[in-house]
């Protein structure tokens, strides 16, 4: 039971911290786009959300496929052989 509230755990901490680097992508890209002429704006902060309500809003966003990759390869540790291909161990 505490492998799996630790999963849970890192898991939301790993959404958490994705969702405070798109925003704050989204930030930049929506800086870059204004004229020089227009103030600057901040992107919209996201909702604080947890569970099932976040994860619907990444789908609705178009989000979490890219999240859930990320997410998925921290997992495995995807890595680059020398020799070609690429290696994924559980960890």
């Amino acid at each position: 039971m505490k492998m799996k509230n630790r999963k849970i755990s890192i898991l939301c901490f790993l959404v958490l911290t994705a969702l405070a680097l798109i925003s704050y992508r989204l930030s930049l890209t929506a800086d870059r786009v204004a004229g020089a002429e227009e103030p600057k704006k901040g992107a919209t902060p996201l909702p604080a959300m947890s569970g099932r309500p976040a994860i619907e809003h990444l789908e609705k966003s178009g989000l979490y496929n890219s999240l859930s990759a990320a997410v998925t390869a921290a997992r495995y540790g995807v890595k680059e052989r020398k020799s070609g291909g690429y290696e994924a161990a559980e960890l």
